[in-house]
């Protein structure tokens, strides 16, 4: 089967040298990343204890190296907050926080468990800003409205020191700002703002002193109590130099540098780079690297922006930043290279060929292919001439490709090279290669034929109508536009109409058989059929009326694609043909195209980017919830039927909730839900009757599920 979504996919990625194999999860789900690899989410922090490290980003994001990150996996982090701060004891102790959240793995973050600094994940006085730990029991936690919080217990309790004296700033959180603690009663932080803008204290933060300087500290290393560097914006300085714990400055030259620094990390006393810009406010794209104390100094250009870079080695070091992107210099800085590898887009559709291999394509031609069923692809550098508008493929080396001025292009070693044939299809949108010398073109007036490669078309027998994209249903074929809906059983050569589905256009069908079919209409709502599209019902279990694609690998399980409107990039997933729906949120942009491979198999491209995911879990992860939904209250009032729901959803992680939506008046209206000791509850005034679904998009460690339609009764009416 091969499923139809509307988006396009426009943005070129990043192309890095030196393959890192990875499985590093898209969000709390099944799916991994497939292009760009390890990942591709925004990393903002990193930190190691030898050739072990940890780097943290978006969306709760942890990923673990053991080679000093030449090679990346995920961990759980348990929490969907962004992680802004890491500080790694050593090869065990790692502490990770952003938001209200604070994490602590003791296995060098393999696993990792809740610190409760507040008494809440999702709301508390003040966000994490800055982690300092001096053992890996004693540290520090720095908020951002200047809070000072101290644990001697590694996080199992706080007691609140003296708060920075900052007036109406803020703490930046993450690397705007630094935190160093280098004994349990001495220690710095910087806040990157007016003057003081860094502090020192020297009683375990019950009194802080403010450090003079002529510029703004936004980043510090200190090696003793009394000798570090600080960098930061502003007063013409690249750097300066203090050997009495701050309280006297001597400025660093950085000779030969031309970057004004935002960050500073070093190895030793000695060798230490640093992320700047130029000018001052520009992205940190340039680093500069310095072997002796910053007197001389060298800038070489990134040609990316970084959020932080960390020492793996006194020679190696591990950068990161948004989209994923990770460089790593094996010389002290003196030059990067990328980690994982990354395939160019833009790519517009998926297309399946035979057994695992799947093809990616885009308007402009470019072509990638993968063998394992989208765990990994090769770009083919080879493009078809003109705008492609679809591909075909028999198998992983025969296909074919229609251009937009109705060109047929056919290549027989998978892509590497292409000829043109003969035949010109005016108006054509879609193609389906039926054999080495079969091809069906789906065209504004209809379904053409050829039985010579290409060479001559002919047009195909039966109702001339505008279609745009043809599918296998078993030994049946399918084709369908926005009004119409064909068949066809002998290869294509006659066709006739199927009923196509009330109410609206048809945006995407996808047939699993010549009898079981699913369709997603223009308004978003879904529909299928079991008996050859003489009748069709609506899947009221979706829930929602914000579909934009469908593909299923069998009968009974598929994905359904989420438009831009749901504000998700995710698909629903089914496993019992349609009567409940699981949502999988794969990250915040929409998927553009999603491929169901067999029954668990399955591919993703995002819209507008040339980021690809695959799952061979059906895109599940993590142990099975259970959520129910039922009828809990019903009373008259003036305005209508006040009606109760409610429900339970096990296991139920901290902060989770559920959407509960009603299908009221031809419309889905929507209701979140806490949930608290595992139940929830739900109110609503009907003045008819009404379908009511629940659902949950999962959690850390946790599937997502969903339940079966539950139709209420008011009076007499029960909505259908």
């Amino acid at each position: 089967m091969r499923p139809v979504v509307l988006a396009v996919c426009l943005a070129v990625a990043l192309a890095w040298p030196d393959a890192a194999p990875a499985a590093v999860n898209a969000g709390h789900t099944g799916w991994t990343w497939s292009n760009p690899l390890p990942q591709g989410g925004d990393l903002h922090a990193i930190a190691f204890a030898g050739p072990r490290g940890v780097a943290v980003g978006a969306d709760g994001l942890i990923l673990r190296t053991e080679d000093g990150g030449a090679t990346w996996s995920s961990a759980v982090s348990g929490t969907e907050t962004g992680l802004v701060e890491v500080a790694m004891l050593d090869a065990n102790t790692v502490y990770a926080g952003g938001g209200c959240v604070l994490r602590r793995s003791d296995d060098g973050g393999a696993t990792f468990q809740r610190v409760s600094f507040s008494p809440s994940e999702s709301d508390c006085n003040s966000d994490v800003a800055q982690i300092a730990f001096v053992t890996p029991s004693q540290g520090y936690l720095v908020l951002m409205d200047g809070t000072v919080l101290r644990t001697a217990n590694g996080g199992r309790s706080f007691t609140r020191r003296t708060s920075l004296p900052i007036g109406n700033s803020v703490v930046p959180p993450g690397g705007s700002a630094d935190a160093v603690f280098l004994t349990d009663t001495t220690g710095y932080v910087s806040i990157a703002g007016s003057f003081p803008s860094a502090f020192r204290t020297e009683d375990g933060g019950q009194t802080w002193e403010g450090l003079q300087r002529p510029f703004s500290i936004s980043s510090m290393r200190f090696f003793s109590p009394s000798f570090g560097y600080v960098v930061g914006r502003g007063g013409g300085f690249a750097g300066s130099q203090t050997v009495d714990g701050g309280r006297t400055w001597a400025p660093l030259p950085f000779a030969g540098a031309n970057a004004v620094p935002h960050k500073i990390r070093c190895s030793d006393p000695t060798a230490c780079v640093t992320l700047g810009g130029a000018p001052p406010d520009a992205p940190d794209n340039l680093l500069t690297w310095t072997a002796d104390g910053g007197q001389t100094a060298t800038t070489i250009a990134l040609g990316t922006a970084l959020s932080d870079v960390a020492y793996s080695s006194p020679t190696r070091i591990v950068g990161i930043g948004a989209g994923g992107v990770t460089l790593a210099s094996d010389d002290g800085g003196r030059s990067f290279a990328g980690v994982g590898t990354a395939i160019p887009g833009p790519f517009t559709g998926l297309r399946r060929a035979s057994g695992h291999t799947v093809f990616a394509f885009a308007s402009s031609g470019a072509l990638a292919r993968s063998l394992d069923a989208g765990l990994t692809w090769q770009r083919l550098d080879a493009a078809p001439l003109g705008r492609v508008m679809d591909v075909s493929f028999t198998d992983d080396t025969f296909g074919y490709a229609l251009t937009g001025a109705g060109a047929l292009q056919h290549t027989d070693d998978g892509g590497l090279s292409w000829a043109v044939r003969g035949a010109r299809a005016a108006g054509g949108r879609g193609l389906l290669a039926t054999g080495s010398a079969g091809l069906l073109v789906a065209t504004t007036g209809g379904l053409l034929r050829s039985t010579d490669a290409g060479a001559t078309l002919r047009r195909a027998a039966g109702p001339r109508r505008a279609v745009r994209a043809i599918d296998r249903a078993g030994t049946a074929l399918i084709a369908f536009g926005a009004k119409a809906l064909l068949a066809s059983g002998d290869g294509g050569a006659r066709w006739r109409a199927l009923g196509r589905p009330p109410g609206g256009t048809i945006a995407a069908a996808d047939f699993v058989s010549a009898r079981i079919g699913y369709v997603v209409r223009d308004d978003g709502e879904v529909l299928a059929t079991r008996d050859a599209a003489r009748s069709w019902r609506l899947l009221a279990g979706v829930g929602r009326d914000d579909v934009a694609g469908v593909s299923f690998g069998d009968a009974s399980r598929g994905f359904l694609t989420l438009s831009r409107r749901a504000g998700l990039g995710g698909v629903l997933r089914t496993s019992d043909g349609g009567r409940t729906w699981r949502p999988q949120v794969i990250g915040r942009r929409p998927l553009g195209d999603v491929l169901a491979l067999g029954s668990g198999g399955g591919v993703g491209l995002a819209s507008r980017s040339a980021e690809l995911f695959a799952t061979a879990s059906g895109g599940d992860a993590g142990a099975r919830s259970r959520l129910s939904l039922r009828l809990v209250s019903r009373r008259a009032t003036p305005r209508g039927t006040r009606v109760t729901l409610g429900g339970r959803l096990r296991p139920a992680p901290a902060g989770a909730g559920v959407s509960v939506t009603a299908y009221i008046g031809g419309r889905w209206v929507r209701k979140f839900a806490p949930v608290s000791g595992g139940r929830f509850r739900t109110a609503w005034t009907l003045r008819r009757g009404a379908v009511f679904v629940a659902q949950w998009r999962g959690g850390p460690g946790v599937q997502a599920d969903g339940t079966a339609p539950l139709r209420v009764r008011v009076g007499r009416q029960v909505h259908r």
